[in-house]
């Protein structure tokens, strides 16, 4: 018989891997400019902060967010504010403003319990086959589309 224990072994170490990699300190390695690693530390901090139910509503700017979320908090305050300026004054941030994100992020995450942790990087770990799932519809009728027009110019 298959010996099926080590197959469901396999997938929990490849689940566990994506996990480690798709952290945003990892994936800020692969990002090559500014502007980005600043939108993935902002992106990652509203994750966070949502977990905790703390999250963005959808008529917000990053500084009213701030501004309505932080109590104070300067760090949080500047980050909204270079994220604010990236976004609608396509002003890149600050080599000062990375790390401050960073921290950011990092202290909300250190706030989260263990299970809300897990759930949030199993959410990291499979978003990327989610939505090659969800998109597989699209790419297949795109497909079946293109072959339709290329029989039609032989034809023609």
């Amino acid at each position: 018989p298959f010996p099926w224990w080590l197959l469901l072994l396999a997938l929990l170490a490849l689940l566990i891997w994506r996990m480690r990699e798709e952290t945003p300190e990892r994936r800020e390695k692969r990002l090559k400019s500014p502007d980005a690693v600043l939108m993935l530390y902002w992106q990652a901090l509203l994750e966070t902060r949502a977990a905790r139910g703390e999250g963005i509503l959808s008529h917000e700017t990053p500084m009213g967010y701030a501004a309505r979320i932080s109590a104070g908090d300067a760090a949080l305050l500047r980050m909204a504010a270079a994220q604010s300026a990236l976004v609608y004054g396509h002003k890149s941030p600050e080599p000062g403003v990375l790390l401050i994100a960073w921290e950011c992020y990092a202290a909300a995450w250190r706030r989260l319990p263990w299970h809300q942790k897990a759930a949030l990087s199993l959410r990291r770990a499979l978003r990327p086959v989610i939505m090659a799932v969800k998109n597989t519809p699209g790419r297949m009728l795109r497909a079946v589309k293109t072959r339709i027009r290329r029989k039609r110019r032989k034809t023609a």
